[in-house]
């Protein structure tokens, strides 16, 4: 069953957008922004995915 996220949107979450313009809240990991830019420390944190070809949302480093 997947998990729905409800409530006011977090300013400091980076959300995936797909390519309707959609928010796509039901992504995991949910990364944040380090406070007052939109940067997202250490990126490379979680194991490496392979995104959609639906998400337009530019991935946050470069896998090698």
């Amino acid at each position: 069953m997947p998990v729905e996220v409800f409530g006011a949107p977090d300013p400091a979450r980076r959300v995936l957008v797909g390519r309707d313009g959609t928010p796509w809240l039901n992504s995991y990991p949910i990364r944040y922004y380090e406070p007052g830019t939109e940067t997202v420390a250490r990126p490379n944190l979680t194991p490496s995915i392979i995104l959609p070809d639906e998400i337009v949302t530019p991935p946050l480093a470069v896998e090698r």
